[in-house]
């Protein structure tokens, strides 16, 4: 349950990327809409490679833990409540562990390594938050460091969540290592973006969207050289065309060919050396999804932890515009669907299981985290049948934790799925097997707790079985 006071309290965003660490400090208000009152952004390489990310520098690391310990001070004196999530580079690391344990240790802050689609969910958040496209069927696009994340959606709930290995530092490592331009190089990476996007570029360019929103650095770097073309440096008028970023792109190559070494004018100093890359990739985005032209928005992953946080502590009076448990149930139904499972069947008992969670709430004690638990681990119980019939419910345990498409669920709420499905599997065959039964209770080591109890009922529920005699 929500501690007394909590709801009111600052939250603090922080969102560990590839290229840079960010910080929001928002304070919660009446209107349910969250005043920013401080942002920072400290350009930290946390990642690097031309493929994998497999590995964080130790200077790297040292660097982006000074960050965090200052983000926690801040946080602090802003008395804020903190959220951190980690991205591309920290996700895909082997050494992510030692990261996260550091950051807990050294700065004080629990960090949560979030799926590229978890991750698009929530810089989709962040741009709704922010530009008044919700009413019309809209495209967002993320480029970070390390990954591309992109989202088809209308209205406040994602159709499509797609995380992509592009981004402009991973493309620089790859095809301008040390930022060196060479001439046939261009052609490479530009190759390599279409082939890279092909394959999802039928889905989306297939689907219809209004309204194209761009959110990062790269996008807004984009968008403020074409401004400063038309002579219009001081606002956001206009959306920016396919052939103004075409225009542009043609310019930062002529510039950096020349150039090598050159600054380019009104390019920020930490993204001098990967402006070519995240150019070339906005120039593959607009080719490969087909778009012409797109707007940019101010607000992204942190103002959507914002809003995601703050929709958790006050799910009720909080902002309508965000529904974190529709947005859980359509990617569980989503993945079922994807698998083979019987999806009306599996509703019907799974909508049997909660009605038996809300009568007995007051026995249990649990609540809407546990809740949307126990919908997403019924929905997805026998999704194993799709690899194999015995031991199913062990290929369900596999494909849920290595599912990326559960948007909405964090990792820590997987496993909190997982271990569902672990205890109501054990507690089903200990209830309902009297010998087992009693030699455990003999020994001890069988509980009588409510919860295990529940689990075994919403499991006979969900399989349609009828209740057992039980040995007791």
């Amino acid at each position: 349950m929500t501690p007394m006071g909590e709801a009111g309290r600052n939250l603090a965003a922080i969102d560990i990327g590839t290229s840079s660490l960010h910080l929001a400090i928002a304070r919660p208000s009446l209107s349910g809409r969250p005043e920013i009152v401080f942002k920072q952004k400290v350009p930290v390489r946390l990642g690097s490679g031309p493929a994998d990310m497999k590995t964080l520098s130790p200077t790297a690391t040292d660097r982006a833990l000074e960050v965090l310990s200052e983000f926690r001070a801040l946080a602090d004196a802003h008395d804020a409540q903190v959220h951190a999530v980690a991205t591309s580079a920290v996700r895909e690391a082997t050494n992510r562990s030692s990261f996260t344990d550091r950051a807990r240790e050294e700065a004080g802050i629990a960090v949560e390594v979030i799926a590229g689609t978890e991750e698009a969910r929530l810089i989709h958040l962040g741009v709704l938050g922010t530009l008044p496209i919700s009413d019309r069927r809209h495209l967002v696009i993320d480029i970070g460091g390390g990954s591309t994340e992109v989202v088809v959606g209308e209205g406040v709930t994602p159709e499509i969540l797609r995380s992509f290995k592009l981004g402009h530092v991973r493309l620089t490592d790859r095809f301008f290592p040390g930022g060196h331009i060479e001439p046939m190089s261009i052609p490479a990476c530009r190759t390599f973006i279409l082939s890279f996007l092909a394959r999802a570029a039928v889905t989306i360019a297939n689907t219809t969207f209004d309204i194209t929103a761009g959110a990062s650095g790269t996008f807004e770097t984009i968008e403020r050289l074409v401004r400063m073309r038309r002579g219009t440096n001081g606002g956001r008028s206009e959306p920016t065309t396919k052939d103004e970023v075409d225009s542009v792109v043609e310019s930062i190559i002529a510039h950096r060919l020349n150039d090598p070494t050159g600054q380019i004018f009104n390019v920020d100093e930490h993204r001098q050396d990967t402006i070519v890359a995240g150019a070339l990739l906005v120039q593959g985005l607009m080719e490969s999804l087909q778009f012409n032209e797109f707007v940019v928005s101010p607000d992204a992953l942190r103002e959507g932890l914002v809003l995601d946080r703050l929709n958790r502590r006050d799910p009720v009076g909080g902002d309508s515009l965000h529904h974190l448990t529709s947005i859980r149930a359509s990617s569980v139904e989503a993945v079922a669907v994807r698998f083979g499972e019987n999806v009306v069947h599996a509703r019907q008992a799974t909508d049997i299981a909660l009605r038996l969670f809300d009568a007995t709430a007051e026995l249990h004690g649990f609540d809407r985290y546990e809740r949307d638990i126990l919908e997403g681990a019924s929905m997805l119980h026998n999704i194993g049948r799709f690899i194999g019939h015995g031991a199913h419910h062990r290929h369900s345990y596999y494909l849920i934790r290595n599912s990326e498409n559960l948007a909405g669920f964090n990792d820590k709420q997987k496993n909190a799925q997982l271990d569902f499905l672990k205890i109501t599997e054990n507690s089903f065959k200990t209830l309902t097997d009297e010998k087992l039964f009693n030699e455990q209770k003999a020994q001890g080591t069988f509980k009588f707790s409510q919860k295990a109890v529940l689990n075994a009922l919403f499991i006979c529920l969900y399989r349609n079985q009828p209740i057992l005699n039980l040995p007791y």
